[in-house]
């Protein structure tokens, strides 16, 4: 069997260790929960007329 194109990474690539990939995860589900709480603050300060 010969390697394909993809079954490698490319030179950019990042290598993360599974306790820096789970940090990653965490950051990134940290981000995503605080702007989803700024935009229901934002909406509970919106009015309708």
């Amino acid at each position: 069997m010969h390697a394909q194109p993809g079954d490698f990474p490319g030179p950019d690539a990042e290598v993360l260790t599974a306790a820096e990939e789970q940090a990653a995860e965490e950051r990134a589900r940290a981000r995503l929960d605080r702007v989803q709480q700024l935009i229901h603050e934002e909406d509970s300060h919106v009015r309708v007329h």
